[in-house]
């Protein structure tokens, strides 16, 4: 880690560290970092990506109502998309695009499986499972009819208070969707088919989906009185939701998984948490046509593929794959290519971050000299080093 204060020239020079290839509309990372209904007629007319007209022949009984009744998003960028994009696709959306992350940042995932002493491949899975179901929140009452246009309140009552899709997902996890079941019997515990000696798994992924339910930045707390805020229909079909996302991505815990501990899912949470928001961030984007809105018209196991597909276009487009490092970064760099003509001397403290710095691994630095002495230069001279040395992949 390489820790230092920088006061001047920064945004001028950080995208002289890295090469980047951001292009515009996307995510601008030169500055980033981690140190430290449809009808039952046969055939619907569409738009495909490449915006000529599409056939698509479909059984709408193959399209479940946990789809077709629940809105996700309903702001559309145009009038040339439906009014509102169904609350599983938006939810396949988010888990795609943080399958797309991993993809282009594996030390990412690393990271996180190392933390939580996992098996790569079952973190993943787990991720993507949690990620999935992110904003089952929403399909409470309370959330739904801010859209009436779609689906009416069930409830005797309207809802007179939202505490947040967050909360109420995390409420809804806890009783397993199941509004009569008590919150020490949910967790969804069959969902891992966990042998008993393994049962930590499922206490432990409850670290995980708190981090998950927090995605807009802040811990959430379970709603109180469920039953006043989502129906028992609505509550029903989230459970099928869940129930499709469980088939969709098999989050078994496999027989023979090395016995976990439950504080290594809470130290790897806030890794979780920093996943589900940018996965979020860029599953939610139709303005940049990255996820645009669709209709009803796919069972999950179809829709999941188009999601795929759109996230690896809007993962690349947004930038954050992890660039490769400068081949060189001297003092004349440093100081912002100054004119050929001006001679660049190094002070004694840049003479030796230059020559005689040289990591071979994270490093905590703490730089303290004289004013004028160089140190800002130095900081980004010894950053580029801990990057070359694969000790660091940015700036923040």
């Amino acid at each position: 880690m390489l820790l230092w204060h920088i006061l001047q020239r920064r945004s001028a020079l950080c995208g002289v560290l890295r090469k980047f290839d951001s292009p515009t509309g996307g995510l601008q990372s030169g500055c980033c970092m981690t140190l430290a209904s449809g009808g039952d007629e046969g055939a619907r007319k569409g738009r495909s990506r490449d915006g000529r007209t599409r056939e698509a022949f479909i059984d709408q009984s193959d399209v479940p109502q946990f789809i077709s009744s629940y809105w996700g998003k309903a702001q559309p960028a145009t009038h040339e998309t439906p009014a509102w994009h169904p609350l599983s696709y938006h939810c396949l959306d988010v888990a795609a695009a943080g399958n797309a992350f991993l993809d282009v940042r594996p030390e990412y995932l690393d990271a996180l499986a190392s933390s939580a002493r996992m098996e790569r491949s079952l973190a993943r899975r787990w991720l993507i499972f949690a990620l999935s179901l992110h904003d089952i929140g929403k399909y409470a009452d309370c959330f739904q009819i801010k859209f009436q246009h779609l689906t009416p309140s069930r409830l005797p009552h309207t809802p007179s208070r939202d505490p947040g899709h967050g909360s109420v997902g995390r409420a809804l996890w806890a009783c397993n969707c199941d509004l009569e079941l008590p919150d020490d019997e949910g967790g969804f515990k069959h969902v891992f088919r966990c042998p008993p000696a393994r049962s930590k798994y499922i206490d432990g992924f409850k670290a995980w989906m708190d981090a998950v339910f927090g995605h807009h930045g802040r811990p959430v707390s379970s709603a109180s009185a469920l039953k006043t805020l989502i129906s028992i229909q609505a509550a029903r079909d989230s459970r099928q939701f869940v129930d499709a996302c469980i088939d969709l991505f098999q989050p078994h815990v496999p027989q023979n998984a090395p016995i976990p501990e439950p504080a290594n899912f809470t130290r790897s949470s806030w890794l979780v948490a920093g996943l589900a928001m940018i996965a979020d961030w860029i599953g939610s984007c139709q303005n940049l046509g990255w996820f645009p809105y669709e209709p009803p018209d796919w069972p999950l196991q179809e829709y999941w593929p188009r999601a795929q597909e759109r996230a690896r276009s809007a993962v690349r487009l947004a930038g954050i794959a992890r660039p490769p490092i400068a081949l060189g970064f001297s003092l004349r760099d440093a100081l912002a290519n100054p004119p050929p003509d001006v001679k660049v001397a190094p002070t004694p403290l840049q003479s030796w971050v230059g020559t005689d710095f040289k990591p071979a691994g994270q490093t905590l630095m703490v730089i303290e000299d004289l004013t004028g002495a160089g140190k800002t230069e130095a900081a980004l001279i010894a950053a580029h080093r801990l990057m070359a040395c694969g000790a660091a992949e940015g700036l923040y």
